[in-house]
């Protein structure tokens, strides 16, 4: 009974609560992994099992990115619509504001062509005979009122209009 107690506490002298130096059991790790079989085949599936839930979770942030990105380009497109829908409604503005003013410039030029087609009238009128010059000077003197003919009347209403639009400068 003596030698196996004496195997025993060998044994326990030689427990792994001794120091070791570390590249001694680094060895004794290594070589004890190659002893199970297939543990490097596990620890493949192990790397390759980390690589997919981490590819997964890479998948599932790449979607979320896509989802704000679609929606903020959802927001920019709406945007976009509604400076379109302004911009036309700014042109079609713009559009009746210049109609507008040519309809108002075109009847100004009617008048004002209509009014010196009524003085060249006049004007003629006056020039076939020399003793229609009288009615011509009272027009332009601004004589009380006299009847002549129509074409004198509208001369005369004519110069009157432009004679208060624009007064004289007479000066002291």
């Amino acid at each position: 009974m003596s030698t196996s107690s004496t195997a025993v506490t060998t044994d326990c002298d030689a427990t792994p609560t001794q120091a070791r130096p570390t590249g001694i059991k680094s060895e004794f790790l290594a070589s004890k992994q190659a002893a199970i079989p297939g543990f490097e085949a596990l620890e493949a599936v192990n790397s390759l099992y980390q690589k997919l839930k981490d590819s997964q979770a890479e998948i599932d942030q790449l979607h979320r990115e896509n989802e704000n990105f679609v929606t903020d380009l959802q927001k920019e497109k709406k945007l976009v619509d509604n400076l379109q829908a302004e911009l036309r409604t700014e042109r079609e503005k713009t559009s009746r504001t210049q109609k507008a003013s040519e309809n108002e410039n075109l009847q100004a030029r009617q008048n004002a062509e209509a009014d010196l087609k009524t003085a060249l009238d006049s004007l003629r009128g006056f020039s076939s005979a020399a003793f229609n010059l009288m009615p011509l000077l009272d027009v332009l003197t601004g004589a009380p009122d006299i009847e002549y003919d129509d074409k004198t009347e509208k001369l005369y209403r004519i110069f009157k209009k432009h004679k208060v639009e624009k007064p004289s400068n007479d000066g002291p």
